[in-house]
């Protein structure tokens, strides 16, 4: 089976314009569906490629390959070199794209939805509630758990190192609802 591929370079933590539904989205998912291989990687200097913003995670969902910390170069290279090899599925070069070979790249884990200890905390049970909240865009469920805070839950980071804001930022609501 002959696969091809395509270096996807994007903003920041790799975002696109367009919502789930833009055109471009839907052409990358087909092509996806078509058995090409798509990789996602920065066109910044530094940083790397991760599902922390909606855009991102969107791509993610189409099939999208995350790049990571990959420069471009690496990454076609390495995207040359996996195609390269007899009897290699797109999808068995898809999960190749984000295992480092030769140091092109730095492993990540995929976020858990437990603590690592694998109990959360009161303070931890309450900020992760307030995430999936502010995701749902629930409102009352928002001031039910920010009723009485007295804390600085607003500031504090989940297991995943995200804020409220960054949820309410990434969330398909307005915070100022």
């Amino acid at each position: 089976m002959s696969s091809s591929g395509l270096i996807l370079e994007t903003f920041g933590a790799g975002n696109t314009p367009g919502g789930a539904d833009s055109a471009f989205n839907n052409v990358l998912s087909a092509a996806v569906q078509r058995g090409k291989v798509i990789v996602n990687v920065t066109q910044c200097l530094s940083g790397a490629v991760s599902p922390i913003y909606a855009p991102a995670t969107i791509l993610g969902r189409a099939g999208v390959v995350f790049g990571q910390d990959m420069t471009s170069e690496a990454a076609l290279t390495k995207l040359l070199y996996l195609l390269s090899l007899p009897d290699m599925s797109s999808e068995q070069i898809a999960a190749m794209m984000s295992k480092s070979i030769c140091g092109e790249l730095t492993e990540t884990s995929r976020t858990h939805f437990q603590h690592p200890t694998g109990l959360l905390t009161p303070e931890m049970s309450r900020l992760t509630l307030l995430g999936y909240s502010i995701q749902e865009g629930d409102l009352m469920a928002v001031k039910n758990v920010l009723q009485g805070e007295k804390g600085r839950m607003l500031n504090d980071a989940d297991y995943s190192g995200n804020t409220p804001l960054v949820s309410c930022a990434s969330s398909p609501w307005s915070c100022s609802k």
